[in-house]
């Protein structure tokens, strides 16, 4: 090989952690607010007697995020989707990470 040869470019995954934080910045663990937990409870059980995703009132970047049935193993009880991101989340019991937002997908 004679060159660089550019076969691929940008980022492929990428996972946000998130968390609330005191005054500094600095993470700390913190329940999710109850009023979005029986939100988030309420809709799962739509979606369970569905027996698919049921969309939600929120979206990012005009793609509506739909609640799965079921939440993911471990700490993240509920899952929103679409296309562009997932959006795992958790009650903030077990550590300051209370979501957990993936992209395989280039968003920017």
């Amino acid at each position: 090989m004679t060159g660089i040869e550019i076969i691929g470019r940008g980022v492929d995954t990428l996972v946000l952690n998130v968390s609330y934080t005191d005054k500094q910045f600095q993470p700390i663990k913190q329940e999710l607010d109850a009023t979005l937990q029986e939100e988030l409870n309420h809709l799962q059980g739509l979606a369970r007697l569905a027996e698919s995703p049921i969309a939600s009132r929120w979206a990012f970047k005009g793609f509506t995020l739909f609640m799965k049935e079921k939440g993911s193993r471990g700490q993240w009880r509920w899952i929103l989707t679409c296309p562009l991101v997932t959006l795992a989340i958790s009650c903030g019991w077990l550590n300051p990470i209370i979501a957990q937002v993936a992209s395989r997908r280039n968003i920017m």
